[in-house]
């Protein structure tokens, strides 16, 4: 039954996609959907790209495990990131009007600082595509044993296939359809955990600090602040922004999205909190899955269904955002930039439709690889916030800054994320007294802004000697 319900629920996400699909013009039609999305659709798209496998799957299980201090996981910082684009990002991404952010970097950081940071968005990406994929190959294989080189396979496939037949538009409106699928599975599960009663077979005591959310308050605000600066300026928040119809709407779907995240984040800890009632602390699958957990403990077939494909939306929702993404990137910011700058409109949508299928491929990869939705998820936050931050935040508000500013930011940025990197895929060993994360992502803030000052302040002293150069001509 369960099968049938997922192969059911991916067919209808193709089939929505090709009805709503119209004929794309241009890269602005395929990735930004023409520019014309009203605030509502932006922010459910927008609550989409962020609240996926890690947001209910990882949270639940950390609200098992440690108690309230799981807040401190993705529900605090997703609704303080909103709070930050709504306040000091949104605007001016959308008042820039360009259909990516490499493009937009372009004018104050140069062909080299657009270039490194295509290669770094894509990164992230990957890594995010993958953690995602991660929950795609746990929920199919413990429901209805597939393999995860077939779950993903499955779910991919039809993610990518949606994609390519509508672009963007087609995204939002199926986030549309799954933001209503996975609300109401979360709903389902808050039900059940409140009001149905309990099988006895659960903890005799509850662990400790379970109810104390201060408890390893230094490195989960580290955490936060981490996390915050990285989604913040990720480039799902810029295409949302870019799609909207004014700036005024991009702001207000910035609000709208961190009111929708903190109901269903509130939700979801509920869930988390209350499973150790529900679930026996003997019980090994518990600690891995609560949220399937539960649902498979559901009084009705029809319900468990239900919550089921309502967790496959949270994951395809939050994939096909990201694909979407990463295949801008490549296509207009990498491709079309320096290889093939002559393609028409339609052959850069068509190479769009192609590069969403190879995009998967590395995501697919590292899925296969660490099997840990959380530390997937820290990677591609860690990108995001080491390299990233600093060079978008002086594009907004330091006018001139050069362009060696913004590439050896990404450059000094980027050497935590190396080095952290190689030391994961077990090609080197770093010191003991390396920090640990997320403190290795506070080195690589404290780097790049090290790297944009040195840049910034070589870029200044080099305006000044063009300009002091035709003064000493003219004394002479």
């Amino acid at each position: 039954m369960l099968l049938t319900c997922f192969i059911a629920y991916l067919l209808l996400l193709i089939i929505l996609a090709k009805l709503l699909s119209k004929r794309m013009a241009g890269l602005s039609d395929f990735f930004l959907a023409g520019q014309s999305l009203p605030a509502i659709s932006i922010a459910i798209a927008f609550v989409a790209a962020w609240f996926g496998a890690g947001s209910t799957i990882g949270s639940m299980n950390k609200a098992f495990d440690t108690g309230l201090s799981a807040l401190w996981l993705i529900a605090i910082p997703s609704v303080l990131s909103c709070l930050a684009v709504g306040l000091f990002l949104a605007k001016q991404v959308r008042n820039i009007n360009c259909i990516s952010m490499p493009e937009a970097i372009e004018k104050q950081y140069g062909a080299i600082g657009s270039f490194l940071l295509a290669w770094i968005i894509l990164a992230s990406l990957t890594t995010f595509i993958a953690s995602q994929l991660v929950a795609a190959g746990h929920l199919l294989e413990i429901t209805i044993g597939l393999s995860p080189v077939v779950s993903i396979s499955i779910i991919l496939g039809a993610v990518i296939l949606y994609s390519v037949i509508g672009g963007y538009r087609a995204v939002v409106m199926t986030d549309v359809m799954q933001f209503l699928c996975y609300t109401t599975g979360i709903l389902i599960l808050v039900a059940f955990v409140l009001w149905f009663p309990q099988n006895g077979n659960t903890f005799t005591h509850l662990p400790t600090n379970f109810w104390n959310p201060w408890i390893h308050l230094k490195s989960n605000l580290a955490m936060v602040f981490t996390f915050v600066l990285a989604w913040s300026i990720a480039p799902e928040m810029w295409q949302r922004m870019s799609s909207s119809r004014s700036a005024a709407e991009a702001q207000k779907a910035a609000v709208i999205a961190g009111s929708i995240l903190a109901c269903l984040y509130t939700f979801v800890m509920i869930i988390g909190l209350r499973s150790v009632y529900y679930l026996p602390a003997h019980d090994p699958f518990a600690h891995k899955n609560v949220l399937i957990a539960l649902a498979l403990r559901l009084p009705s077939p029809v319900l468990t269904a239900i919550v089921l494909v309502g967790v496959l939306s949270a994951i395809s929702s939050t994939t096909d955002s990201s694909l979407n993404v990463a295949t801008l990137t490549f296509t207009r910011d990498i491709v079309n930039r320096y290889l093939w700058p002559r393609a028409s409109h339609q052959q850069l949508v068509r190479l769009s439709q192609v590069t969403t299928v190879f995009i998967a491929i590395p995501a697919s990869i590292l899925a296969l690889y660490y099997q840990s939705i959380i530390q997937i998820l820290w990677i591609s936050a860690d990108i995001y916030a080491s390299t990233m931050f600093i060079p978008i935040i002086g594009l907004f508000y330091i006018r001139g800054a050069g362009r060696w500013a913004g590439i050896l930011s990404m450059c000094f940025g980027a050497i935590p994320v190396i080095l952290n990197f190689f030391k994961d895929f077990h090609l080197m060993t770093l010191p003991q007294w390396w920090p640990v994360w997320p403190f290795t992502t506070l080195l690589g803030i404290g780097l790049s802004l090290i790297g944009f000052g040195i840049g910034y302040y070589f870029s200044r002293a080099s305006q000044e000697s063009t300009i002091e150069e035709p003064v000493l001509l003219e004394t002479i």
